[in-house]
């Protein structure tokens, strides 16, 4: 059906083809209108030619105004290549932008037919289009057209920017830098090249820095792994906010330096059943007084109720931490430790008991001290000295950092003794604790 419509079409065409016009009509219609519909057909007619004659006139104008831009455009382009291609002959390019070509041999096309040529060699910029002369015998005159664009080199192409792909093309090579020569080159371009011999060279005076340097030989060294510093604040106070120091006025007699009086390292019981806040009280219930009962842990050797060795630990408390050999003496509390610990609080734990304990701890072991009430009850509390920490009332299934131990951080002053008031969370959970540390001799 849609060829039929077009053969229709074209009869059409054809028939008004041949068929006479009279403003825009037949000849048969012309005849057969009055004067009126004459001068209106005529009217008509000449409306549509000025209408066409003005689209006609707008499209030439778009067409002359599309033209002059490419112009410019091509013009600016042309003259910005220029700029470059200037700074390239005053030394201002990269290596490789300036090349020196010598075209000979073979022949080429004069007036239609191969004849030989004179060589010729010329110097040509990255960016740069030439149109050259070449002369033959009988004065022979030919234009061969050579540009030289992102690194190609272009011969026999005369189109803007080399867009054909008649002429010889020859891409960038490093070797042009020594000098490189192509033979038995042909182009389809307008002057036929048969046969010809190009030689190219670099024509920039110095080559890039990286080609002239000598590999150079790096030699990488191991770091010394980092110094371990350990730094001691000697105003830190303990980040336990369970922990309160008990400062308390020093005394008038120069024997007495602090609140807890003189310790005789040789007597560890000296501080034992003192009440440092009241002086002159005994500290024990009144059957302790009379029968002279305490809870005590001193140096292996000395005998005393419930009396536990400072070396003897208890083997589930080995993963707590590290024991600390002889090398832990060098670093922060490396002396052992007297310990005198007075259970005086009224909240849960030990309220009901009174009776002081004072043992010795060295660096890396692990305490269990029995803790006995006067009813009898027995609890143990956990005390370990690692790192220069003393932690009280850990829990045995956990590492001391992991588990509540109340931790108190080695402090100089311990050198001549430091009293401090505790609460732990471990199992024991005493309540208001006083606790004096101070560093022994071994």
């Amino acid at each position: 059906m849609a060829w039929r419509n077009r053969l229709t079409g074209l009869l059409i065409l054809f028939t008004l083809g041949c068929t006479p016009m009279m403003y825009g009509v037949s000849l048969e219609t012309w005849e057969s209108l009055n004067e009126a519909q004459r001068l209106e057909t005529i009217d008509g007619y000449n409306q549509r030619q000025v209408a066409l004659q003005q689209a006609r006139a707008k499209a030439a104008r778009s067409r002359a105004a599309a033209l002059e831009l490419q112009r410019q455009r091509e013009s600016e382009e042309d003259r910005l290549r220029q700029v470059r291609v200037d700074a390239v002959y005053r030394g201002e390019g990269h290596y490789g932008d300036l090349l020196r070509i010598t075209i000979a041999g073979g022949d080429l096309n004069f007036s239609g037919k191969q004849r030989p040529y004179d060589s010729l060699s010329f110097k040509i910029a990255e960016g740069e289009i030439k149109s050259l002369q070449v002369t033959g015998d009988k004065r022979r005159r030919a234009t061969l057209v050579v540009s030289y664009l992102d690194g190609t080199l272009i011969i026999d192409d005369p189109s803007a920017k080399g867009r054909r792909h008649g002429g010889i093309r020859l891409g960038y090579d490093p070797s042009w830098g020594q000098g490189k020569t192509y033979t038995g080159l042909v182009s389809d371009g307008p002057l036929r090249l048969r046969g010809a011999e190009i030689a190219i060279q670099i024509a920039s005076q110095h080559p890039p820095v990286a080609e002239n340097k000598q590999p150079q030989i790096i030699i990488i060294q191991n770091p010394s792994p980092p110094q371990t510093i350990i730094v001691r604040d000697h105003l830190r106070k303990p980040s336990d906010q369970r922990i309160i120091e008990v400062n308390n006025p020093p005394s008038k007699d120069p024997r007495r330096k602090s609140p807890m009086g003189p310790v005789n390292a040789a007597d560890p019981s000296a501080e034992v059943g003192k009440d440092h806040h009241r002086p002159g009280r005994e500290f024990h219930s009144g059957e302790e007084k009379r029968e002279g009962k305490e809870t005590r842990i001193v140096e292996k050797g000395v005998g005393q109720e419930n009396q536990r060795s400072p070396g003897q630990t208890d083997p589930r408390l080995d993963p707590q931490g590290p024991r600390h050999g002889t090398g832990q003496s060098e670093f922060l509390g490396g002396k052992p430790l007297k310990v005198t610990l007075h259970p005086r609080g009224k909240g849960k734990g030990l309220r009901e008991i009174l009776r002081p304990i004072v043992f010795a701890i060295r660096a890396g072991e692990n305490l269990q001290i029995p803790l006995e009430s006067e009813q009898g009850a027995t609890k143990l509390l956990l005390v370990g000295y690692q790192e220069g920490v003393l932690y009280v009332d850990g829990d045995p299934s956990r590492r001391w950092k992991q588990s509540k131990a109340t931790a108190l951080t080695y402090d100089e002053t311990w050198t001549k003794g430091r009293r401090y008031k505790i609460s732990t969370e471990g199992p024991a959970r005493m309540r208001d604790c006083e606790i004096f540390i101070q560093e022994t001799s071994d």
